[in-house]
């Protein structure tokens, strides 16, 4: 799946959250660069081991190019994961179509302030509202100490029939896994959007589809 860096008039806005330090930035600049001939300016720089953490945010404009052959046009906001910052992230939800939690699912330590910071800052703003969610558990040593199923539990995501989400294991160093979690993302947003066109009940939340297909 080809990617490439564009400034679309019409695109869908993409909300990247997760705690500090768990390779939100990284996730963000990996999916870019599966298209050989973007380099988005800082990108060796954020791809370093001792990156410093996002200050407060940065946006990612790309055009994802999909197997059916139709291109989605998305801005990641990629917001700061420190307590401080963690606070006013809903701030940015208003126009947000979709939303990415990444978490560090090698880290044993800090699974429960992952936990604490989804339920706190997140589960409130999808659950029942229907927002396509992707989570990504990038693992980031190699190893998996975090399952998927002791992940689903802990942030709730079973607790409401209607959530629309796709939990992804990733690497964000090395790009593994990403394209699949897109994938999910876009066909989540394309099902979700079309049932409440169809419905009558198509409002702000939802990705329309309409503007940028």
């Amino acid at each position: 799946m080809g990617l490439c860096m564009e400034k679309a008039k019409q695109e869908t806005t993409v909300c990247v959250v997760g705690p500090s330090g768990v390779g939100k930035t990284r996730a963000c600049l990996r999916i870019m660069q599966r298209d050989e001939d973007v380099r988005p300016t800082g990108v060796e720089e954020c791809m370093r081991e001792d990156h410093q953490s996002t200050l407060r945010l940065n946006r990612w404009r790309l055009r994802y190019s999909q197997e059916n052959g139709v291109d989605i046009h998305m801005q990641l906001v990629d917001l700061g994961g420190k307590p401080e910052h963690q606070v006013v992230w809903s701030k940015y939800y208003a126009n947000v179509r979709a939303m990415v939690y990444v978490f560090d699912a090698s880290s044993p330590s800090t699974f429960e302030d992952a936990v604490n910071t989804f339920r706190t800052h997140v589960l409130p703003h999808t659950l029942g509202a229907c927002i396509p969610l992707l989570v990504l558990a990038n693992v980031r040593d190699g190893n998996v100490s975090i399952t998927e199923s002791t992940a689903v539990a802990s942030f709730g995501l079973l607790e409401d029939d209607n959530s629309k989400w796709h939990y992804q294991q990733c690497n964000a160093l090395t790009g593994e896994g990403l394209d699949d979690g897109i994938a999910a993302l876009s066909s989540m947003a394309e099902k979700n959007t079309r049932q409440h066109l169809q419905n009558g009940l198509h409002k702000g939340w939802f990705f329309d589809f309409r503007n940028f297909w």
